[in-house]
This record gives structure tokens, sequence and C-alpha cells, in this order.
């Protein structure tokens, strides 16, 4: 059991050490926002098409256009990520949300009136969204009706946002939305374990756990995940005591160098839904 815990203590280690580096990486708040640079990290590729109309309106002065196609992109990349936990991780949340919208759109095909329950149920259901995000793309929704619908009593029948307001939901819409991965509306330490366990054989050292970390996961991480995954690291360091909580395969050598490898498996072959203390 000492080798066992020393080989999970080499995993948590190199793991913390790259957290470390990504989160010492963030950069600062003063540093300019570039839309351009974040539209080519969007995850989904079908959403970083849609998004390049959005784009293109906001270059070119047409900021009503950018808003209101902002808001299609957002929900359309909201199915999209719900659909990939349906359909890859059998998620029973998402296959849910996606029922019911799927139900309301059936019913009333010309009514949008599922959109924003989609959002609201994204934020309810998951843990999609962080602390004040939700309210975020509520505005860009707001905005979007403002943008699209005349207004009678207006001077101007149609509204028409200025270039600061549409910068800045189309970069809250990118750093709420668009840039985030379909599976950190789940439990990001869970997954991050049966993940590394199930590619125990392509993660054969440090070096290639810490590139396959900071490729998949550490990049959208926003700092508090980051500090949630320190922290479950750190569990599994100094306050493991169940020996049959978690089997490890101690490192086989291979051509003189020492191969780091976990096979993480919880008894009964399902994952609880939080972490021991």
């Amino acid at each position: 059991m000492n080798s066992q815990l020393r080989h999970l203590q080499l995993l948590a280690c190199h793991s913390r050490a790259a957290l470390g580096l990504a989160i010492h990486a963030e950069p600062s708040p003063m540093s300019e926002f570039s839309i351009e640079l974040a539209a080519e990290q969007i995850v989904d590729a079908r959403t970083k098409s849609y998004f390049k109309e959005v784009l293109s309106s906001f270059i070119n002065g047409h900021y009503r256009s950018a808003a209101v196609m902002l808001w299609s992109v957002v929900i359309s990349d909201l199915v999209y990520k719900l659909q990939d936990l349906r359909d890859l991780y059998q998620d029973p949340v998402a296959t849910s949300i996606l029922e019911e919208v799927l139900v309301k759109q059936t019913a009333k095909p010309k009514n949008p009136e599922w959109e924003p329950y989609l959002l609201d149920e994204v934020n309810s259901r998951t843990q999609f969204f962080e602390t004040g995000e939700h309210q975020h793309i509520l505005w860009i929704h707001s905005l979007r009706h403002l943008s699209a619908h005349p207004i009678l009593s207006s001077s101007h029948l149609l509204y028409e946002p200025n270039k600061e307001t549409a910068r800045a939901a189309i970069r809250n819409a990118l750093e709420c939305v668009l840039l985030k991965p379909p599976v950190f509306s789940r439990k990001v330490v869970i997954n991050l374990i049966e993940d590394l366990g199930s590619r125990k054989a392509l993660l054969p050292d440090a070096e290639s756990l810490r590139m396959y970390l900071e490729a998949k996961y550490l990049k959208n991480l926003h700092p508090t995940v980051k500090l949630e995954l320190v922290r479950a690291l750190w569990k599994f360091c100094f306050r493991l005591s169940n020996p049959d909580l978690i089997r490890y395969q101690a490192p086989q050598p291979s051509g003189g160098a020492r191969a780091l490898r976990c096979n993480c498996r919880w008894p009964g072959g399902s994952y609880p839904s939080s972490l021991p203390g």
C-alpha cells in the first residue's frame, strides 16, 4: 500500500504542478481581451463557423446585427454541448433537458420560448455557469430583443447598440459559453479521474500527463475550478485511507525509464457524486 500511495502522490504532484503553472499563467485582468484571438479558441467547430458572422458584423460596424446573431450562436452552442454530454457521456441531466426542449419546440414550432427555458435549465441543473455568468447571458437575450424588435414609442424604431455594448456582449458570450468545453457541466474532478484512469496507457510519464492536462482541461478552466482540482489531488495524497476506494497499478520500468500509470476504479463500477472526506 505504501508503494501504491507513492505512485498516487506522484500523479497528484505532477497534476498539481501542471495546475499551478496554468494558474500562474492566467492573464492579468488589465490585459486587453482580443475577440479575434478568442474566436480561434471556440471549442465547437460549428459554433466557430456561426461566430464568424457575429465577428464580421462587429468589425464592419453592424452592431445590431452582431447582437441579434450572438444570441442564436449562444443557444446553438449550449444545445451542442448538451448533445455532446448526452452522446459521449450518457449524461442524464443533459438528456432530460434536451427532451424537454424538444417537446416545447414541437408543440410550438414558431415560438422561441424554449430558448430562455434552455438557458434557465442549464443554469439550475448543471454546474456550467460560474457566479454571475447566467445574468450576463440573460443580458445578451435582452439586447437581442431590443435590437430585433421595433419600438413604436421611440423616435428610432430599431435600437442600435454602440460598439462598447456590442463588444461587452460578445466577450461575455465567449467567456461564459463559447470557450468552455461541455465536460465542465459535469463534476470536473470526477471526470478528470475517470478520464486519466481510462487513458493510463497513453500517459506513461509526467511530461505526457502534463501536456494532456493542459490541452484538454486547463486552458479553459476558471481559477476556482483549478483550485477545486488541487484540493482533490491533495486529498488523494494525504487523506485517502480506504484501500477499496481506488486500485492502482504499480509503475513498470520501460527502457530504463519509470512509467507512471494509474488505474482508477470505484467500487461497483460507478462514480460517486462527491469525493469522500
